[in-house]
């Protein structure tokens, strides 16, 4: 791929008027650039991201692509854009590069990157990584996938000294130069079905985070996941192992409960997994991860280990709410897939109440079924796939259709819980059908329970 380095003074159509297209487009404007924004979006959806774009002199047409998004130098296209998108197409046959807005700002960014990616993890390993940088004194910018988009942050930069940037398959689709400090993969799982042929072009996609890195560079893997040990051989920059399941004679692993961490050639014992705040194996695998990243840039063991106690995770991400009537409410609507709905049932002992569904992006519920019937007492099924999760968990547990109606929803856990469950909403599936996002989702099923009396 031809890339303009730097892209100053040219002519850039963004691809999406959403959070990543908004914030490319007012940061690329700054840099002299003539900048137009297409989205196929309906007009009315749009009128905010009209009027902010239209404020800083920057045109937006609505409802679909026109001739005028080919006349540009470059297309810069959001993460809620396909790749196989007619309009991307469109551009790749005539020879306009296409890139994402991570690299974007990759190519302005004065400082090193620490990215993260995996199927799972990416958002708690992200602003854990953050923390524990921010405890040490480095002042990081902790922005990409995480919410908040990493050319939007762009009035920052010279005040950090590193950026910690979560990223996504979709992101690193479109990299051409993007080369990160340290890279991290945290698990490949079966995702995405929907955007991928495979599940080996959605592995090899993963793997972009570290295409560019040289032996100067860090690339931090977890050595649980079969899937990433075959694409090992290829990874050119210095390999940092994390496993609980094995020991290990370098990176990251446990001895009993404690995570040790041996990274120059003596084994640090860091703290005790019950010292965590966020519940989960899983969470001690992004301790791991994070935990590996710092000491790369020289935070000390027992820095670290301060960092570690005094995390208390992410919105979203099995967040608890509050509990009420010998309830307790958790929001996990960053769940978007059946592997995060394990890592959450995986967190409780039992006594949950469910609520899944929403846009399904193809999910198999088959692999959740021995753990929903060990651990889950009733499911309520939401969103457009209410029907596709009772076809699929009848007979396993107790199945009752919420429907388009989250308070509804929540309303029918409580009526079938009893003090001591766990109401969870980890819903395996996209937001779309009924939220502009993940983090509406939650934020909503949040208040609901705060206004529960």
């Amino acid at each position: 791929m031809t890339t303009f380095k730097p892209l100053q003074n040219k002519k850039i159509t963004v691809i999406g008027a959403a959070r990543s297209g908004l914030g490319a487009a007012l940061f690329l404007k700054t840099k002299g650039n003539q900048v137009f924004v297409s989205d196929f979006g309906k007009p009315s959806d749009l009128d905010e991201a009209r009027s902010i774009l239209e404020a800083n002199g920057i045109g937006l047409e609505t409802g679909g692509h026109s001739e005028r998004v080919y006349q540009a130098d470059c297309l810069v296209i959001s993460p809620g854009v396909k790749s196989n998108a007619p309009v991307v197409h469109e551009a790749l046959n005539r020879h306009i590069p296409v890139i994402s807005e991570i690299e974007a700002g990759y190519q302005f960014f004065p400082h090193p990157i620490i990215a993260i990616t995996g199927t799972n993890g990416k958002t708690t390993t992200t602003a854990l990584t953050g923390h524990l940088l921010t405890v040490a004194g480095h002042r990081p910018l902790v922005a990409g996938n995480i919410g908040i988009a990493f050319t939007s942050t762009w009035e920052q930069w010279e005040s950090v000294k590193k950026g910690v940037i979560e990223v996504s398959s979709f992101q690193l689709d479109h990299i051409a130069d993007f080369s990160p400090a340290t890279s991290m993969i945290l698990n490949i799982t079966p995702d995405h079905a929907d955007r991928y042929q495979t599940f080996n072009h959605y592995a090899r996609s993963k793997f972009r985070i570290t295409e560019n890195q040289g032996p100067g560079q860090l690339f931090i893997y977890n050595a649980d996941n079969d899937v990433i040990a075959p694409y090992l051989n290829e990874v050119q920059a210095q390999k940092w192992p994390f496993s609980v399941k094995k020991p290990l004679h370098f990176g990251c692993w446990l001895e009993g409960n404690r995570i040790m961490m041996q990274t120059n050639g003596k084994a640090i014992d860091l703290i005790g997994t019950q010292e965590l705040l966020i519940p989960g194996i899983h969470n001690v695998a992004n301790a791991m991860a994070a935990s590996l990243a710092a000491a790369r840039e020289g935070v000390s063991p027992g820095v670290i280990a301060e960092g570690l106690r005094t995390f208390k995770g992410v919105h979203h991400r099995i967040e608890f709410i509050r509990t009420w009537n010998g309830l307790s409410f958790y929001n996990d609507s960053k769940a978007t897939n059946t592997d995060s709905v394990k890592v959450a049932l995986e967190s409780f002992p039992g006594n949950i109440i469910l609520l899944a569904g929403g846009q399904d992006p193809g999910n198999d519920y088959n692999d959740l079924l021995p753990l929903v019937k060990e651990r889950v007492k009733t499911i309520i099924a939401i969103g457009e796939s209410a029907e596709k999760v009772t076809r699929s968990f009848t007979g396993t547990v107790p199945v009752i259709q919420g429907g388009m109606d989250l308070e509804r929803s929540l309303n029918e856990a409580v009526r079938v819980s009893k003090p001591g469950d766990v109401v969870l909403l980890s819903p395996a599936c996209k937001s779309f059908d009924m939220f502009k996002n993940y983090e509406h989702r939650g934020d909503v099923f949040r208040q609901l329970v705060l206004d529960l009396k």
